[in-house]
């Protein structure tokens, strides 16, 4: 099963949409990062958006709120959904399964090249974007959202990590992307219904990198220390 999943990771690293999901995971980001770092005014309505166009580690988080919400369950979807369902789109199944594979072989080698797949786009994005955004912004000290200092090392280790904290969600859109594609023996069924699943849950509940009053602290004073004491300003460009 192992070597006809590999042959199907391979197979679907020839097709064009695979391509284009691993072309546009390297090449976005960089873009992106171009653009929000010559913006004069960075967003204001996620986490870190104050530093981002003086800190490649808060550039970085930046961008991981907005694909957390918007960018990667489409990008577990469009191979996922399409990964049984173009069997039956182009009338393959009949050769497919004249393999000495068994079905359920079949199927969990498929699945698990969509799996493969998904854990390979989230390694190039994050990738790219991590080091894009060091290059072009810079890998100074991380100010945490208590106002502590973070050292370069230790920023660059939790922006990894909150990339890698990514890989779930992630995983579990391209489950749900395969059972559509199963079910409905249809690409586009595959595809739209997890990722605007995911959006319409961005608009109905709390933005992932919104950054929410601290209902505490409307009722003391900030110390310095504590979760709601103030960030520093950005530094004047």
């Amino acid at each position: 099963m192992k070597g006809t999943a590999t042959s199907l990771v391979r197979k679907l690293r020839s097709q064009y949409r695979a391509k284009a999901v691993l072309i546009g995971a390297a090449v976005l980001p960089i873009v992106v990062v171009v653009v929000l770092h010559g913006q004069a005014r960075p967003p204001k309505d996620t986490l870190f958006d104050r530093f981002a166009t003086v800190n490649g580690f808060a550039l970085a988080l930046l961008i991981l709120g907005f694909a957390a919400q918007w960018v990667l369950p489409l990008l577990a979807a469009v191979v996922a959904g399409d990964i049984f369902a173009s069997e039956d789109q182009h009338g393959t199944w009949k050769t497919v399964l004249t393999r000495s594979t068994s079905r359920g072989g079949l199927f969990a080698a498929k699945a698990m090249a969509a799996l493969e797949f998904a854990v390979l786009v989230l390694v190039v994005l994050a990738a790219v974007t991590i080091a894009s955004s060091l290059l072009v912004v810079g890998h100074q000290p991380l100010i945490g959202l208590s106002g502590q200092s973070i050292p370069a090392a230790e920023a660059l280790r939790l922006t990894a990590l909150s990339w890698a904290s990514m890989l779930p969600p992630m995983l579990g859109f391209t489950c749900f992307a395969i059972l559509l594609s199963v079910w409905s023996r249809n690409p586009a069924v595959g595809i739209a219904p997890p990722s605007s699943s995911a959006w319409s849950c961005n608009w109905s509940g709390p933005s992932v990198g919104s950054n929410p009053p601290d209902p505490s602290c409307s009722r003391r004073r900030s110390r310095p220390g504590t979760a709601c004491s103030p960030i520093p300003a950005s530094p004047e460009r």
